[in-house]
């Protein structure tokens, strides 16, 4: 998110009350992450935890110009890159989805396989390899039972074995689809060796999120060091997580429709009558912090305060027949005065031809109107006053 080693860096408050232009890491990139998700949550409340993370998955923007990712796409089509995952997360994306999305993803299902006795030499050249197969019954793998998983989310690899020099190992786990995750590479700095191998250590990918798990997997445990390297692999034990069904349903935009919520059609429902952008009374389709009227930074028509000094709402336009009037050059509802009920400003004055603010009094008001019979003819600045303010009781 944002920040890459030494190109892109975050300009941010810093100690000694100074500011700092060379932020740059996890220490910057969580924090904006974090922001995101927070923007996501005021869109719709309603999200679960899982929920935002299919949502960060497809929103996230893999575009070339992350110009080092070396995109690989997952059998389902999702880019994915060791690097960069999924992509950069897109917050104009990610609360646009939240916005259309019309449920919350379905419960996640947890299958475990039937460990895979190996007991096989990791061979000095080459990879070992281990099979795992599931059956088309979803996760009833190499013949056990249990729930099934039929849409992936995660998958770990659970492995036992000992080695001369851990930190020389390179685990490779390739699914059925043929989407390949490097989930263990060669690590300089580790080199216990014997029992303090790998016990039942759980080594998890997120590349092939959405893809079917039926099929045949397939494990590669190398060396990838010194030739004098030897140990082996005791089990390896697939464990699937995800749902049965098609997790995701969202709520179809108006047109247009951008391109990158295109490849997502067939999760959509029939009907168009969802909104990706603001509501159509905020000046801007994407300056908003939400999807109601009371969300726009700023209002296509006008704006009326709630009265309470903290917030308001944009409106199509004033109730000039009832207590408001237009304040045109900055697009505000405001108040007429409050003995008036159509008025032209904030005064209780009364008089069209000397420019009153009055142009009605409500009922409980009394017209001040002199020698005139009535408001339109007035001539003078007379008012409209509360009833008891000049009549006795």
């Amino acid at each position: 998110v944002y920040s890459l080693r030494n190109l892109i860096k975050v300009v941010t408050t810093d100690l000694r009350g100074q500011c700092t232009s060379t932020h740059t890491g996890t220490s910057a990139s969580a924090p904006i992450a974090a922001a995101i998700v927070a923007l996501v949550l005021q869109a719709n409340s309603n999200l679960t935890w899982r929920d935002v993370q299919h949502i960060t998955v497809v929103g996230a923007n893999s575009g070339d110009f992350l110009f080092d990712a070396e995109w690989l796409r997952n059998q389902a089509g999702l880019r994915h890159s060791r690097r960069y995952g999924f992509g950069l997360m897109s917050a104009a994306r990610m609360v646009a989805l939240a916005r259309l999305w019309a449920r919350q993803v379905p419960q996640m299902l947890r299958c475990q396989c039937d460990p895979v006795v190996a007991n096989q030499q990791v061979p000095v050249q080459g990879a070992l390899s281990i099979s795992v197969v599931v059956s088309s019954g979803g996760c009833s793998c190499n013949g056990g039972k249990g729930k099934t998983v039929r849409v992936l989310e995660s998958v770990q690899l659970h492995l036992d074995a000992s080695y001369s020099n851990r930190g020389q190992l390179q685990v490779t786990l390739i699914s059925p689809g043929g989407t390949k995750s490097m989930l263990l590479t060669p690590r300089l700095y580790d080199n216990h060796n014997g029992d303090c191998g790998f016990q039942a250590w759980p080594l998890m990918s997120v590349q092939f999120w959405r893809e079917s798990p039926i099929g045949k997997w397939q494990i590669l445990v190398e060396n990838r060091g010194s030739p004098s390297n030897h140990g082996r692999v005791a089990t390896a034990t697939l464990v699937l997580y995800g749902t049965e069904a098609e997790p995701i349903q969202l709520r179809r935009p108006n047109p247009p429709m951008p391109d990158w919520l295109l490849p997502w059609s067939s999760v959509m429902l029939s009907e168009p009558g969802g909104s990706i952008g603001c509501h159509r009374l905020c000046a801007d389709n994407d300056n908003c912090t939400g999807s109601g009227p009371d969300h726009c930074h700023q209002c296509r028509h006008f704006y009326r305060s709630s009265g309470d000094g903290v917030g308001g709402v944009c409106v199509e336009s004033c109730r000039t027949d009832d207590g408001e009037y237009a304040d045109t050059a900055n697009r505000i509802c405001r108040p007429c005065h409050s003995a008036c009920r159509v008025c032209r400003g904030p005064g209780n004055t009364v008089g069209n031809k000397r420019g009153g603010d009055c142009l009605a009094c409500r009922s409980h008001a009394v017209s001040l109107l002199g020698n005139s019979s009535s408001i339109e003819t007035a001539a003078d600045l007379v008012a409209c006053m509360p009833a008891g303010s000049i009549c006795p009781a």
